[in-house]
């Protein structure tokens, strides 16, 4: 929950009103790890476009990684699974960007603030993509 001004009961309420599902990661983010070739194989074995894949979600909500203006915050002590370097996380994540960037509500969320400042600003990316979807 977000303070003690009621606004994370609001966040919650609203959420939950919806039939909201998050993935940490979905099908475009395989285009970041492989060769450029390897992924016009998939798709070609697949049968699928990126028109398609794109199309599968109602949006995309990016955040990028501390080691893009939040290096203090970027270490491998608190996640095991973190083997990049900041240099070698900072140009996957623009892979990563780079590979949604053709999706109609793609919302980057960048370091420019607190952490809470962040997910304050996630949530309100999302809070107008639902309030979007209502309006059709």
């Amino acid at each position: 929950m977000c303070g003690g001004d009621g606004q994370g009961y609001f966040v919650n309420h609203y959420l939950l009103s919806k039939l909201f599902v998050t993935e940490s990661t979905g099908l475009l983010d395989i285009k970041a790890y492989i060769p450029e070739d390897k992924w016009n194989e998939l798709l070609k074995r697949k049968n699928w476009t990126e028109e398609y894949l794109l199309g599968r979600y109602d949006m995309v909500l990016h955040l990028v990684t501390a080691a893009n203006g939040a290096e203090k915050f970027y270490t491998k002590s608190n996640n095991a699974a973190r083997t990049e370097t900041p240099a070698e996380a900072r140009a996957l994540d623009d892979k990563l960007i780079k590979s949604w960037q053709n999706h109609k509500r793609h919302a980057i969320i960048d370091n420019s603030s607190d952490f809470q400042g962040k997910l304050d600003r996630a949530t309100t990316a999302v809070i107008a993509m639902l309030d979007s979807q209502d309006s059709k």
